[in-house]
């Protein structure tokens, strides 16, 4: 392991020569150690090299050696202990910013999450810069955003935020990679990104749920009911693909192992004393029975929220819902 001492010589000679004329190099150790450094790069021996530099105390070139190496991952451990040491000396983080931004996409593979840490600890201002850094390396920027936006209450706590900027460019990123999670990041997340922006990328990626929600906030509330309703019909469609040509077999041996506990508690359900959670435990664990309950929950809620606010208008919103599930069930038994 990297030693993370940053003073290597903390007893210089006693003793210099009192007459630098006399001896022009009064410390042959360090010239010989900067000419084999050429040597050390043409060979790739980066640890040696970090080695070197250390001895020589030049930190920042130690941290690029670092980053070149094998031993990416005590990078951070080294550049903390060095900023502990000299008090966050002005020069040395910007020494170490400009050896980070050129070697931040290897640090985001080794480690997102200490990357953007050691990037808020020390260089939040720049935080824009970093994130810029990423530009080209898209899937590098997701991973790098995703462990900054984790850290949004600690920064919160601290009186700082995430900008912005930030936000756009991670729900950007988030539509692309991670679409599943574009709902609950825009739910968790009400205030910190410009609902034109979502609605364009929502629509331009054709995340349904994500629209819904998009639209209900803009108070176009049938139009949120219309896309959960697409979005049920889409889960309800992908169900009966899969008993017709999917793997019927697995979903035909889920329904039977349900089917017992399910007429036993038959009664409970008609007589509404079961709660919603035991009602979906009777259900099959399927993953397309669990995304068409997901689609059924958006749906009703759209109805039991607006209901609650504008009964004499949002009323009717259940038939809506209730179409569409008989719409299934009739194709479902073939009912002309």
């Amino acid at each position: 392991m990297w030693e993370t001492n940053p003073n290597p010589n903390p007893n210089p000679n006693p003793n210099p020569n009192p007459n630098p004329e006399i001896d022009p190099n009064p410390n042959p150790l360090g010239a010989d150690l900067c000419g084999i450094v050429p040597y050390l790069h043409q060979a790739g021996w980066w640890e040696a090299t970090a080695a070197v530099h250390r001895q020589m105390e030049e930190h920042a070139l130690v941290v690029d050696s670092m980053l070149r190496s094998s031993e990416t991952k005590h990078v951070f451990e080294y550049m903390r202990t060095l900023l502990g040491f000299y008090g966050e000396k002005p020069e040395l983080q910007n020494s170490f910013s400009t050896v980070l931004m050129s070697h931040l996409e290897s640090l985001v593979k080794v480690d997102s999450g200490m990357t953007a840490d050691f990037v808020l600890d020390y260089y939040w201002k720049e935080r824009l810069t970093f994130m810029n850094c990423l530009k080209n390396a898209p899937g590098i920027q997701y991973a790098y955003l995703s462990a900054l936006i984790k850290q949004k209450e600690t920064l919160e706590r601290k009186g700082e935020q995430v900008l912005g900027e930030t936000h756009a460019q991670y729900l950007t990123l988030l539509c692309e990679y991670a679409p599943k999670d574009v709902p609950k990041y825009l739910v968790e997340n009400p205030n910190d990104y410009p609902l034109d922006l979502a609605l364009s990328l929502v629509q331009e990626h054709g995340l349904l749920e994500a629209e819904a929600y998009v639209q209900e906030r803009r108070g176009n509330v049938e139009a949120a009911l219309e896309f959960h309703l697409k979005a049920l019909d889409t889960r309800l469609n992908a169900l009966l693909d899969l008993s017709e040509h999917g793997d019927g077999q697995a979903l035909s041996i889920a329904l039977e192992e349900k089917r017992e506990t399910a007429t036993v508690e038959l009664e409970r359900v008609k007589s509404h004393v079961m709660k919603q959670s035991e009602v979906q435990e009777l259900l099959p664990d399927i993953q397309e029975v669990k995304d068409v309950v997901s689609a059924m929950e958006n749906a009703l809620g759209l109805c039991t929220r607006k209901e609650r606010e504008e009964p004499e208008h949002y009323s009717n919103l259940w038939f809506s819902v209730l179409d569409k599930v008989a719409q299934y069930v009739n194709e479902v038994l073939n009912v002309d």
